[in-house]
């Protein structure tokens, strides 16, 4: 089931951040388009975007590490995101 099946204009009040998201369909990978760490995952406002894109999804903060079913360490797509097990 996706988790985000709602318009994105319901995250409006981040509108700064979904503009560097190529949203499309619920299955599949929403790539990074703001700048990226030396691993490879977005950075957004001093943290991961994955961990916010996280947080907006669900409507509140965020994991302190979210891990990608998907594999690709820039995508944002919350469908593709979970809570990672054990340590960081």
């Amino acid at each position: 089931m996706a988790l985000v099946p709602r318009p994105l204009r319901r995250f409006e009040g981040n509108r700064r951040f979904w503009k560097n998201v190529q949203a499309g369909e619920p299955q599949e990978c929403w790539p990074w388009h703001g700048a990226v760490d030396s691993e490879g995952y977005g950075r957004w406002r001093g943290r991961r975007a994955d961990e916010h894109a996280y947080a907006l999804a669900r409507g509140g903060p965020a994991a302190s590490r979210v891990e990608h079913e998907c594999g690709n360490p820039r995508c944002v797509n919350p469908n593709h995101l979970a809570v990672a097990d054990g340590p960081g």
